[in-house]
């Protein structure tokens, strides 16, 4: 699998996400520790959205589906994607490959900006 290798940097104490392209013009003491890299992992949510290491996702465990449209989404659990042993995975104790649920995973925040979420 080829997959574009993408960053962008989070800031705990700000609250805030910038993309790789935001930090090209900020000063050089932006990046004084307080920041983390995080890795875009190649998979796409349902939605189509990209997911990124720190990203707080929902994953559907059941949804009904009507002519392959998902009309209603059920049971759902919230956790964090992480890079784990050359993979991203959820931050569960039933750690699940990403990749192979894409279709079932929402992106709903990320660490930085939507840290409650997994409260």
């Amino acid at each position: 699998m080829n997959r574009q290798i993408k960053y962008r940097v989070g800031d705990k104490k700000e609250c805030k996400v910038f993309d790789w392209t935001d930090i090209k013009n900020m000063p050089k003491d932006f990046m004084s520790g307080k920041v983390e890299f995080s890795q875009f992992t190649g998979v796409f949510d349902a939605n189509g959205k990209e997911i990124y290491e720190g990203d707080v996702i929902a994953i559907y465990s059941t949804q009904d589906v009507v002519d392959g449209m998902v009309v209603e989404k059920r049971s759902y659990d919230i956790c964090e994607v992480i890079f784990f042993n050359g993979g991203f995975y959820t931050a569960k104790e039933d750690d699940i490959c990403i990749g192979k649920y894409s279709e079932a995973i929402e992106v709903i925040g990320n660490v930085y900006e939507d840290a409650e979420l997994l409260q």
